[in-house]
């Protein structure tokens, strides 16, 4: 049995990027898409043991951050992902995936989701990006990856993703299934 850690980025109190036409938060989505992802491994309890990380409440502050992280690694998985949203200035779209600087493993895994968020969204590819600065990337001793699957701020590129969730939701499942198969320990 493989452990593989579902991250739901940013918290209630602190929900990240939002979109300015409904209110939507990255919290907000990505709770939701974590559900959507953990209801496709129904059948797979056997091989998965998919742990949902929730982030602490209070959101930027490097402590809580760590926490997750010691939450992360003492769970000990194989593959850790972490759901987030883009945002720059309402008018980019698309998808992409952050993974460790020099980490073959995250890059492996990248590679897949990045498939995995074209097949979902069907949004400009913008290309999986090496981070050095993000702890949820290089703390975790698990590969991980921050899946970036569209821009909240741009309205178009939400309502596509608000559309497809559940689409999103099952080739996320796919993309950690797909990672098992080839890398899995």
């Amino acid at each position: 049995m493989h452990t593989v850690c579902l991250i739901i980025g940013h918290s209630s109190s602190a929900g990240g990027a939002y979109n300015p036409d409904s209110g939507l938060t990255e919290w907000q989505f990505n709770y939701n898409l974590a559900h959507r992802v953990m209801g496709y491994f129904t059948h797979e309890l056997d091989k998965v043991d998919l742990r949902l990380v929730h982030r602490g409440t209070e959101q930027g502050n490097s402590y809580e951050l760590m926490e997750t992280v010691d939450v992360v690694n003492q769970h000990d998985p194989v593959l850790a992902v972490s759901l987030h949203a883009n945002a720059y200035n309402r008018e980019r779209g698309g998808h992409c995936v952050l993974h460790a600087q020099y980490s073959k493993r995250g890059n492996n895994a990248a590679k897949i989701f990045m498939q995995c968020l074209a097949r979902a969204l069907g949004n400009p590819d913008r290309g999986i990006r090496e981070r050095d600065n993000l702890a949820i990337l290089t703390k975790t001793r698990a590969p991980t990856v921050v899946l970036e699957p569209f821009f909240i701020d741009n309205s178009e590129d939400c309502l596509n993703a608000q559309q497809r969730i559940y689409k999103l939701g099952y080739w996320i499942h796919e993309g950690i299934m797909q990672y098992l198969t080839e890398y899995g320990g």
